[in-house]
């Protein structure tokens, strides 16, 4: 039955959980934990600390869910095994897991269940992770850190919570951003990428497999910072719902797909290789480094600042004003809808 009104609870054997159990103080499982039945973990002292092991489902019932929760403003969730992996414990993944306190940390390596998981709380990887469910989110106003760690997330990602100093970042399925994510090596998000929030992704290296885009026109921005290292979005940006900025810095910035919409300022901070024809569509596109073409046509729909020469453009079309700084070479022709401002000595060479 239900466990409450209990101080504290430490079990130094093995656990069948069929119960939910509400301490005010700590909980301590130390060997391994069967599920019964769906249950719930509840600490609800100021510095509890709910304390798990390897988990897994009981095999003579189907798959389970656990809920973690350490309300405490000081409170802690310590996962120290393995969840629902059939080697180590029980019969294989929970239906769900849900995790919040004040502070987590997923020590385990591997946590899989069948559908969700949720993390509310400080997180903190002390070893590479792998995560694996239908839906993994982070909580907005949550952390997760965990220096020199890997995170794997296998299935579609909701991330809410800062990221920083992670190694590297995977995430397999579809994936929510309204955070600021940063690695020291890469990320890589394997289908689309929609905004919850501005949103800013630092790396050496940033691939995404689909489109990007935000939840509705022009709430969200996006910053991508690869430092000195390539950069290459070939996938469509904004198609479905226009960023409301985007800005960009990378030693090398590769644009194949050539579709990039926003309702304000896209800055380019680095040398631009289109490498198909491309149409760029916001307030202003501001150009920090060289652009070169490959014999491409660049279409630029709104203002523009150019402060790096441009070549190798089989056509250049601007629909609103223009700054040039730098001097423009196209093998046609060169189209400027409104007013033209020099920002230094310029030459235009093109068919027309």
């Amino acid at each position: 039955g239900d466990v409450s009104a209990v101080n504290a609870l430490a079990v130094s054997g093995t656990t069948l959980l069929g119960a939910n159990i509400s301490t005010t103080g700590d909980q301590t499982y130390t060997g391994a934990m069967t599920l019964a039945r769906d249950a719930a973990l509840t600490a609800t002292g100021t510095n509890s600390t709910i304390t798990l092991p390897s988990i897994g489902n009981d095999a003579n019932t189907s798959p389970r869910s656990l809920t973690v929760n350490a309300t405490g403003a000081s409170s802690s969730a310590v996962i120290g095994g393995t969840i629902g992996e059939a080697a180590s414990v029980g019969a294989g993944p929970l239906t769900s897991l849900a995790v919040s306190a004040g502070s987590i940390a997923l020590n385990g390596g591997t946590v899989i269940t069948s559908a969700t998981q949720s993390y509310s709380g400080a997180i903190t990887l002390g070893t590479d992770t792998t995560l694996t469910g239908s839906a993994i989110s982070t909580a907005t106003g949550s952390t997760l850190t965990g220096p020199g760690k890997s995170l794997t997330l296998t299935g579609d990602a909701s991330i809410g919570a800062d990221v920083s100093a992670l190694d590297a970042l995977a995430v397999s399925g579809n994936t929510r951003l309204g955070a600021s994510v940063t690695t020291t090596s890469g990320q890589n998000y394997g289908g689309t990428v929609v905004l919850s929030g501005d949103t800013t992704l630092r790396a050496t290296s940033i691939s995404v497999a689909g489109a990007i885009d935000g939840t509705s026109a022009g709430a969200q921005g996006l910053t991508l910072d690869t430092g000195t290292g390539p950069l290459t979005l070939s996938v469509a940006v904004g198609a479905n719902q226009a960023l409301s900025s985007l800005s960009v810095t990378a030693g090398q910035i590769n644009l194949p797909n050539g579709s990039v919409s926003t309702t304000g300022v896209q800055t380019y901070s680095g040398p631009v290789a289109l490498t198909s024809s491309a149409t760029l569509s916001g307030s202003t596109i501001h150009t920090l480094g060289t652009v070169t073409g490959s014999g491409n046509a660049l279409q630029v729909t709104g203002s523009t600042q150019l402060d790096g020469d441009v070549s190798g453009l089989s056509t250049l079309a601007v629909s609103g004003s223009t700054r040039l700084g730098a001097n423009v070479n196209t093998t046609g022709t060169q189209t400027y809808g409104d007013d033209v401002t020099l920002g230094t000595d310029t030459t235009l060479t093109g068919s027309t």
